[in-house]
């Protein structure tokens, strides 16, 4: 399991954007500071691993709802999180970021499956707005799939009822 001595722990608050667990990966330091003080100021619980591998042990152990994660770094790229996410089948939102406006990052991210691409310098505001969404967003989806799955019955007793009804 991958060392989490850097989460912060959750604060009892009834606001939306409060408690909401968040993954950064990055290796600016002046970037995870600023990150760090938007998620103390809205009650995040963020959790830091020291690099992909971490990273990607957490993801398979902890369902994340959000990751917030730097355009490339030395062992790796956004790419290999969002594919493991996809492999584990997490309904993980991704928001990836990069001191400068690319288009073509913009595009190839959401094209892969990134929630948003935000630039740096961060403004609290809105990574807050695009935190917050993600994290809607994947509950709402999760609650779907929940409703979806108890109006489904099991298969079994599906054709359980075939046969009674004399069609099996």
């Amino acid at each position: 399991m991958p060392d989490l001595s850097r989460e912060s722990a959750p604060v009892e608050s009834s606001n939306a954007a409060d408690n909401i667990m968040v993954m950064l990966l990055s290796s600016n330091e002046k970037y995870c500071v600023l990150i760090r003080q938007i998620a103390a100021k809205f009650h995040w619980i963020l959790l830091e691993p020291a690099g992909w591998q971490d990273a990607q042990e957490t993801l398979a152990a902890v369902r994340v709802p959000v990751v917030i994660c730097e355009r490339s770094r030395a062992d790796g790229n956004w790419k290999l999180i969002v594919q493991l996410a996809e492999d584990l089948q997490r309904e993980t939102r991704f928001i990836v970021f990069h001191p400068e406006d690319e288009r073509w990052l913009f595009v190839e991210a959401l094209g892969r499956g990134a929630w948003d691409v935000i630039k740096t310098p961060f403004d609290h505001d809105e990574v807050r707005r695009v935190v917050t969404l993600a994290a809607a967003s994947r509950s709402r989806v999760q609650g779907e799939d929940r409703r979806a799955q108890e109006r489904t019955p099991p298969r079994r007793a599906h054709r359980t009822a075939e046969r009674a009804a004399g069609r099996g």
